[in-house]
This record gives structure tokens, sequence and C-alpha cells, in this order.
């Protein structure tokens, strides 16, 4: 009786690591469909996007360079991403040449040169006001990359994007005025930028893990009165107001 019994127990066992094994192979199976059907069909916008870009068709040519930049697996190329961005830019397409300063920028699909960054973002920002590229131009002046350090032109540009409502500018804004770099210190203002940017704080940290807007605001509500916390809430309000 205890054999027959200890029998039944082994087939039970067995029983219930095939099943195991079974949903183990049936789930697996499924999410390699699932991203095998995802590749197939990200392939399939490429494909539609080809022949219009072949064509001449800049919106194609740019779109094709997007497609190409942010794929994944075998859909990601971005040696092509480059070419296709290329193409584009040179038609005046604004958002190709911002796409372009920021493969320079990082040295993806090309060598990394933030002197052609700064020539793409320039044309970007100056032409096209692409807002995303005049951010970037504030940046190079700030760091100093591909351009001397330039506080001034760096304010200026990081101005002309937060007004867009660029988050990151925004930001940048703040941290210029509360430490007074290349202009005069002026917390009430940095009070204004630091809010603004802490609106999209998730944002701003994806984008530079370095900066969060909240703590900042934080940080600097703590160095003021009330007279002054006061004078940066209304400064706040009446941006997003005036918006």
């Amino acid at each position: 009786m205890a054999v027959f019994r200890f029998i039944n127990l082994l087939m039970v066992v067995a029983a219930l690591a095939a099943s195991a094994g079974a949903a183990y192979l049936f789930f697996g199976r499924t999410e390699v469909d699932k991203v095998e059907n995802r590749l197939t069909a990200y392939e399939q916008r490429i494909n539609a996007e080809i022949p219009k870009a072949t064509a001449g068709d800049v919106k194609a040519q740019y779109l094709l360079g997007r497609l190409y930049r942010l794929g994944e697996g075998r859909t990601r190329n971005l040696r092509l991403a480059f070419k296709w961005f290329s193409s584009a830019a040179k038609l005046g397409h604004t958002g190709a040449q911002y796409e372009l300063g920021t493969m320079y920028a990082r040295g993806e699909g090309v060598g990394q040169s933030y002197y052609r960054a700064f020539e793409w973002f320039s044309l970007a920002a100056r032409v096209g006001r692409h807002r995303s590229a005049q951010y970037a131009m504030g940046e190079l002046y700030y760091y100093g990359r591909g351009v001397d350090v330039d506080y001034v032109d760096a304010l200026n540009w990081f101005q002309k994007a937060a007004q867009r409502d660029h988050p990151l500018a925004q930001y940048y804004l703040g941290e210029i005025y509360e430490s007074g770099v290349g202009v005069k210190p002026d917390l009430i203002e940095a009070y204004k930028w630091y809010s603004l940017a802490s609106r999209k704080a998730r944002e701003v940290r994806a984008s530079d893990s370095k900066t969060d807007p909240e703590i900042s605001l934080g940080n600097l509500k703590k160095q003021l009165n009330k007279s002054q916390l006061a004078a940066g809430e209304r400064a706040f309000r009446v941006w997003k107001s005036a918006q």
C-alpha cells in the first residue's frame, strides 16, 4: 500500500513538473512571438517609407532616419539613420538637422564631434528655431563643447528654449540665476525657473540624471524668506498664465 501511494506521489510530481515545463515553454514562446511580431511590424513601417525617401520626400527621409535610430534589434541601424538624416538635413529639414547634431554629439553612427554637432545645432536653432536645438546650443556654450565657454551665449540660448517651455533649459536657467554664473544672481528668477522645470521633473531627470529641479527648488526655498518665496511664486504663476 505504501509503495502504491509512493508511486502515485511520483506520478503527481511528474505531472506537475510537466505542466510547469509546458507553461514555461508556452509563455516563453508567446513572448518570443510578441517580440518577433513587433519587429516585423516595425520593419513594415520602414519598408513603407523607403520608396518615398528614395524618391526625395524629405519628410519620409526624416521619418526613416528616426525609425532606424530608435529601432531595436535588427531594426536599429545608426549608419542608415545618419544617411537619411543627412539627406533630409541638406534639404532644410530642421528636425533632421537637430538629429544630426545629436548623433555627432554622442558619436552615434559617426565619429563623435562637438564641432560638427555645433554646426547642425546652430542651423536648426537659428534658422528653424528648433527649441531642442536651442537648448543644445546653450549646453555647448555652457560646457565649452566644440566652442569656447561663453556664459552669455549659453544664457541667451537657454532663454530662447525656456521661453518655449523646454524643461531642461528652464532648469539650467534656475541654476544660472542661483549661482550667478555669467549673470547677476537673482534668487527670484531661479525660483521661477526651477518651479517651471519641476512640472516635468521626470523628463528632466531622464535626460540628465545629475539634474533634479525638485531637489534644487527645495534647497533654494531654504535660503529664501517669506517675502522672497511669495515673489518667486508670483513670478512662476505670471509666466504660466502668460503661456
